[in-house]
């Protein structure tokens, strides 16, 4: 920074909880009182109950959230493994990690190990690690339209599974919500009717979702994928 810049920072930087156990605690504490839904073992628990060996995707926010890159350990890394652990102790393998991408470019495999930390980089990359590819026809799966006749077009892996856990970051206000999978995990079908000047135009503030018209359209596409996909946020 110049010189004479004057550097405030909010107080959780300084007078957060720090050590990976108490993280460990929060998160799981986060898990199982969850405000609006089922705890996430009891969810899994009934998953089970209805399919044997249920198909569960992991997705995350890309590296560009937040920049510059957060110190290790990425607390991305932290959820997922407290969130893989759970999986496992309930007797569900089928798991697979997708970087919600949308037409970012692909994080590179020194990315996916910060991202996700070394342990489920070692155990599951490249097979069962991968960038959503937005512009892969194969990749996605049409769900329908919205009342404004946007596509909905989604990432295959998370259609097709029986649950999406989403790991998210919000630095801003603009993130998180339907704007981390509405985003990230479709298709440039569904990203080529917002991504655009006219959406833009009639946006007052990308920080104020109720004045943006880029947050309306991607409310409406979240919806209906929330509709047709089941997700824990």
């Amino acid at each position: 920074m110049p010189p004479g810049t004057r550097v405030i920072y909010g107080g959780v930087r300084c007078n957060g909880t720090q050590g990976r156990a108490n993280w460990e605690r929060m998160i799981n504490d986060a898990l199982e009182n969850s405000a609006n839904d089922d705890p996430l073992r009891l969810k899994l628990q009934k998953l089970k109950e209805k399919t044997n060996d249920p198909r569960i995707v992991i997705a995350f926010d890309d590296v560009s959230i937040p920049l510059p890159v957060m110190r290790k350990p990425d607390i991305r890394s932290v959820v997922m493994e407290v969130v893989e652990e759970m999986l496992i102790e309930e007797g569900i393998t089928d798991i697979t990690f997708v970087c919600s991408i949308a037409l970012h470019r692909f994080i590179r495999p020194d990315e996916f190990r910060h991202c996700c930390g070394k342990k489920l980089f070692d155990k599951y990359y490249p097979h069962r690690m991968k960038n959503y590819n937005a512009v892969d026809a194969e990749g996605s799966v049409h769900l329908g339209y919205t009342r404004h006749q946007e596509d909905v077009e989604a990432c295959k892996e998370v259609v097709e599974s029986d649950l999406m856990i989403y790991v998210n970051i919000n630095y801003a206000p603009m993130d998180g919500g339907y704007k981390s999978y509405g985003t990230g995990l479709v298709s440039y079908n569904s990203l080529k009717h917002n991504h655009d000047y006219k959406t833009l135009t009639e946006t007052q503030s990308l920080m104020d979702p109720k004045e943006s018209a880029l947050h309306r359209s991607i409310n409406r596409i979240g919806k209906m994928m929330q509709e047709k996909v089941i997700f824990s946020l």
